[in-house]
């Protein structure tokens, strides 16, 4: 599996985040995307993968979680990155990936493309051999 396969299968099967996002649990994918995807639902998630920071051979992933809502809720924005950053930093050994580290959030933001309200969360990945723990 890869690490951005493994980042969307923990955000997309994960109970807590679909309890914060007010959605049944099958009902997640819907909510979890990759960025830029066509015609996303009102409020959603959008998983934006960056070049990895590069040290000799060896990359680490690093990616953003940007929460958007066109009901203008920075409250429901809150809630759903903040239950985000908990399943995603109590990670260890899953799917291929060793651990997540959260580095930071953004200001309050607008985007004008979507028409939203929008943050994001920055992460990076420690990735390693998947120890076949789920």
């Amino acid at each position: 599996m890869t690490v951005e396969s493994g980042v969307f299968t923990i955000l997309s099967t994960s109970a807590d985040l679909a309890a914060a996002a007010d959605v049944p649990l099958g009902q997640l994918p819907e909510v979890v995307r990759r960025a830029g995807a066509v015609d996303p639902p009102d409020r959603w998630l959008a998983i934006r993968w960056e070049e990895p920071n590069m040290v000799g051979n060896l990359g680490t992933p690093r990616f953003t979680l940007r929460a958007h809502d066109r009901d203008q809720s920075y409250s429901w924005i809150d809630a759903v990155l903040e239950a985000a950053k908990t399943v995603l930093t109590e990670v260890v050994h899953q799917h291929g990936i060793t651990q997540v580290d959260w580095i930071g959030r953004s200001s309050d933001l607008v985007d004008d493309g979507y028409e939203t309200l929008t943050k994001y969360d920055t992460y990076v990945v420690a990735a390693g051999l998947n120890t076949g723990r789920t």
